[in-house]
């Protein structure tokens, strides 16, 4: 299980809706609803009734909620716990269209370094059909 699906799930009920919880992590509505989608596969459990617009926690959804809670708790004082002083640390990797890279990224990533100097940094240039196939591999 990726622990980002439980972010999404959580993210959901903060914000009441895929497109406002995709705002707030960066991603795009699909993903979150991929990661959604990940998650009921993995537990075997629909968590989410739509009715129109509107996206309701279901019952099943409602019976997990505490141990999601729970594990999430878990997830953030380990974090704390394993760099009490709260500077990111660890290892990113970025895929990116290379055009996008040369004009647009240096000062982003100059920024990044500057700013989080104990990430290790690993940069892919890759054509965009390439960065997609590489994220599709990822999450599956």
């Amino acid at each position: 299980m990726d622990t980002q699906w439980l972010v999404a799930f959580n993210t959901i009920l903060e914000t009441g809706s895929i497109t406002k919880a995709a705002e707030k992590l960066g991603y795009a509505p699909s993903t979150i609803t991929f990661q959604i989608r990940q998650l009921e596969q993995e537990l075997n459990l629909k968590l989410f009734d739509k009715i129109g617009r509107n996206i309701y926690l279901s019952d099943a959804g409602r019976q997990i909620l505490p141990m999601v809670n729970q594990i999430a708790d878990s997830l953030k004082q380990l974090k704390e716990n394993c760099n009490p002083e709260g500077e990111l640390s660890g290892h990113l990797t970025v895929a990116i269209v290379e055009t996008i890279l040369a004009n647009k990224m240096q000062e982003v990533l100059r920024l990044f370094v500057e700013q989080a100097p104990k990430v290790i940094l690993s940069i892919s240039s890759m054509t965009c059909t390439e960065v997609r196939e590489s994220l599709k591999k990822r999450h599956h």
